[in-house]
């Protein structure tokens, strides 16, 4: 099978369940936007990696493959061909934002992103986590089903996770968070 159609030479691509759409239609904005956040994840990973915390990376790299999964859900319209998104996401995702927030320092004022390259890749997971979910709103318009609330729970809880991650990291790099009062 070839890589290339074509088909988007003329500004038209095909979801998963062959629907021919615009390039620009709201579906592929969302998953183009999702793709870029398994992108910055996995990024992340890479720097998470070369710390010590393997149950992190091996978290993060579990969140790509449940994006993917979001992606199907979002690409398609034929039941037969979505994955289903898996019992428990948001309350996995809340547990380990719980187990960090045990040992981060409480947050009493509003912190400077992005002082370790770990912290900053995590930072950056974060804000396109909000895009996606500003897409994702767009998309389902309160229409959607038991899934779609599932996903818009999963992603709002998501980018909660990789702010108090990102903490986490900057905290155990020894190096601690930066605020506003240390710039001057």
């Amino acid at each position: 099978m070839k890589i290339y159609t074509k088909n988007g030479d003329k500004g038209f691509s095909s979801t998963y369940d062959g629907r021919k759409l615009k390039k620009f239609s709201p579906v592929f904005k969302t998953l183009s936007e999702i793709d870029q956040l398994s992108c910055f994840i996995g990024l992340a990973a890479v720097y998470v990696q070369e710390t010590k915390f393997v149950e992190i990376y091996t978290f993060l790299r579990r969140i790509q493959a449940d994006l993917q999964d979001i992606n199907s859900k979002i690409g398609n319209l034929d039941e037969k061909y979505i994955a289903t998104i898996r019992n428990g996401i948001v309350d996995e995702l809340e547990n380990k934002i719980d187990e960090m927030e045990t040992i981060n320092d409480p947050l009493t004022k509003f912190i400077i992103p992005c002082v370790t390259l770990c912290d900053s890749h995590i930072h950056l997971c974060r804000t396109q986590t909000r895009k996606v979910e500003t897409r994702i709103s767009k998309l389902y318009k309160n229409d959607g089903g038991i899934q779609e609330e599932l996903i818009l729970r999963y992603i709002n809880r998501l980018s909660d996770y990789f702010f108090v991650l990102a903490r986490f990291m900057c905290k155990m790099s020894g190096k601690g968070e930066l605020f506003k009062e240390n710039l001057q």
